[in-house]
């Protein structure tokens, strides 16, 4: 039988985490208490809605109970800033009626229900030093990687000039994973051959550069061929970054930049997908009904929210296509205003920081890299998205992790935050014997 004492010691584990979730939850019911008012303008509210909060913080508490039981000392705060993002897009999906009660079996709802649990059970398995094991297959990730990508161009559906997996899923959110992994491996193995201080040109280092190019390449190809040039842009640019950080060459970004004007110049000049897309951002309004639309429609909610939105329930989502994944940052700017949205991306950039950090303390090169890779693919991912819908950059069709329904992308996130997290979970020291005990 369980003491009162035993439970209340129970619940003193990890308390950081715990004293922020509290603030989280706060957050989310809030989120949904104002969703549950904009659903009721339109339908009565069913008991049912209700699972949706009651489930996701049920699911928060069971994941913290697993990070306590199994005695995780991963970072306390990687958790409740990933709960907090998911769980205000879950409220706001809520609110757009792409999920709801009623229909709570949607893959939809039981991904973002997920998304704590996969994040607990990816920080304990890889924790306590065991990701760095990982190391010694890194090209069965590439061509795991590879593989998903053929898979999908073998069986996939068209959609809207890309290839999806069954359902409309998108079974390539997994080579990010992949890709972290593989090229961490790589750059352990082989990179000390291109570091600061080595020649740049030397017979070693050019194999290193074709080998590593080449597991980019590798799904880059297949990417191309299933028409989803956000995933290029965004594992190419995680190559940029992984490779830079493990051997402090500035010639990498510099190189970068090169490649990202070439290679913006080739898919705007030979790729039907691209032209439409660079017609998009660069002269919207000369198409305002076709091309341009999107992008138009966007931009008005961004600059009718202003500072402090119009109210969660009060803009006009559904004038924006495909406003539950492509344009999500746009309709949440005009209700929660650009202090709200800019709250949000504030939250990614701790995340960001802590990976940084937890990086920074690793013991191991391997587990620093997919720890930097990890957080890397946050950044690069919240600003493609972003910068797509300002207008930054031209539009790619990445989802805003957590934000943007697409089961695929919510759990991948979960268990980008989730390596985070077992990086940061050293083992716990052997206690130091005294005297008297040798």
């Amino acid at each position: 039988m369980v003491s009162n004492a035993d439970t209340s010691r129970f619940f003193r584990k990890r308390p950081e985490e715990l004293h922020l979730l509290i603030p989280a939850f706060a957050a989310v019911c809030l989120m949904f208490g104002a969703a549950a008012l904009s659903v009721l303008s339109n339908r009565p509210l069913h008991l049912t809605d209700g699972v949706l909060p009651a489930g996701y913080i049920l699911s928060v508490l069971v994941a913290h109970g697993i990070l306590v039981m199994l005695g995780s000392r991963a970072d306390p705060v990687l958790m409740p800033v990933w709960i907090l993002i998911a769980g205000t897009g879950m409220a706001f999906q809520f609110r757009l009626g792409t999920i709801d009660g009623i229909s709570w079996q949607n893959p939809g709802c039981w991904a973002f229900a997920a998304a704590p649990l996969v994040t607990a059970v990816a920080a304990v398995v890889f924790g306590s030093g065991r990701l760095k094991s990982l190391a010694r297959l890194s090209w069965i990730w590439i061509l795991a990687a590879f593989g998903i990508c053929v898979a999908v161009l073998a069986t996939g559906v068209s959609y809207r000039g890309a290839m999806y997996g069954p359902a409309k899923t998108t079974p390539t959110e997994a080579v990010k994973v992949l890709l972290i992994l593989g090229i961490s491996g790589l750059l352990v193995r082989y990179g000390q051959s291109i570091t600061k201080g080595t020649p740049l040109l030397s017979a070693d280092s050019r194999r290193v550069h074709i080998m590593l190019i080449g597991a980019w390449l590798l799904p880059a190809v297949v990417l191309v061929l299933l028409g989803d040039l956000g995933m290029l842009a965004g594992t190419g640019l995680l190559l940029g970054i992984l490779i830079t950080m493990a051997t402090f060459r500035w010639i990498y970004p510099i190189a970068g930049v090169a490649i990202i004007s070439l290679g913006s110049w080739a898919v705007r000049t030979f790729i039907g997908k691209g032209q439409v897309r660079f017609s998009a951002w660069l002269n919207p309004f000369e198409n305002p009904d076709t091309n341009g639309f999107q992008t138009i429609r966007s931009l008005f909610a961004i600059f009718n929210g202003e500072f402090l939105g119009r109210g969660v329930g009060n803009g006009f989502p559904r004038t924006i296509p495909l406003v539950e994944t492509d344009f999500v940052y746009a309709s949440m700017s005009e209700e929660i205003g650009w202090i709200g949205t800019g709250l949000l991306l504030i939250l990614v950039l701790i995340l960001v920081r802590r990976s940084l950090k937890v990086a920074g303390e690793a013991k191991d090169s391997f587990c620093a890299l997919v720890s930097i890779g990890c957080g890397a693919m946050w950044l690069i991912q919240v600003f493609l998205h972003v910068g797509g819908v300002i207008k930054l950059i031209p539009m790619t069709g990445v989802p805003f992790p957590g934000l943007s329904t697409g089961g695929s992308a919510i759990v991948v996130f979960s268990v980008l935050t989730g390596l985070i997290m077992s990086v940061s979970d050293h083992p716990e020291p052997p206690p130091v014997k005294s005297r008297n005990q040798r």
